[in-house]
């Protein structure tokens, strides 16, 4: 569940603790490895059908790789979520956000469904965050409520330092490239098979 240089309870953390879903990691890793083996299959039933012409191979293969690239985009996206402690705050990895919140700016977690982070923002408003880690797994109230003992433990020891900044969100540039990439395939196959027709 965790990878890191975490201590027990009650002792000074010592560098960053990132948390992540074992089971979510797997399962990612299988719809990656189903969307290549899905292409691989579909490829070579072009390269067999079009191998005498080049445009029509071209179009073929486009075609073949819409499917596996959103089967593949989806594995690599359901492996990202994240939360990561370390001195400078606490950073939540969604599948397409980041969050980075400093340890001074932390309010309240809850743990009833999904772990629920509500922090301040620097113009005095409170803005929630929700991190899909343990949510629907065998076990997941009991892995979330150590996630929050974790969080506690590391504000308790860091919520005194300054923070060099305050709250911010930004887009994760690799998942959303991977994302737009497979959208983008997915499109032009369609656009291609349309105009293709009779």
């Amino acid at each position: 569940m965790t990878e890191g240089s975490g201590s027990a309870e009650g002792q000074h953390p010592k560098g960053a603790l990132k948390i992540r879903s074992n089971q979510s990691t797997a399962l990612g890793c299988v719809f990656v490895l189903i969307g290549i083996a899905v292409f691989r299959e579909m490829l070579d039933l072009s390269l067999y059908l079009h191998k005498g012409d080049p445009a029509e191979l071209a179009l073929a293969i486009v075609r073949s790789a819409a499917w596996p690239a959103l089967i593949s985009a989806a594995g690599v996206l359901y492996m990202r979520p994240q939360i990561v402690m370390s001195e400078s705050g606490l950073l939540v990895r969604q599948y397409l956000r980041d969050h980075l919140i400093p340890w001074q700016a932390l309010k309240d977690v809850n743990t009833d469904s999904k772990i629920r982070i509500t922090y301040g923002t620097s113009d005095g408003e409170s803005e929630e965050v929700t991190s899909p880690l343990f949510g629907f797994s065998a076990g997941g109230l009991s892995k979330r409520e150590r996630v929050t003992e974790e969080i506690e433990r590391y504000r308790s020891f860091y919520s005194t330092a300054n923070p060099s900044a305050g709250p911010c969100r930004l887009w994760a540039r690799l998942p959303v490239s991977v994302l737009g990439f497979a959208v983008a395939l997915f499109v032009t196959a369609a656009i291609v098979t349309i105009a293709a027709r009779p």
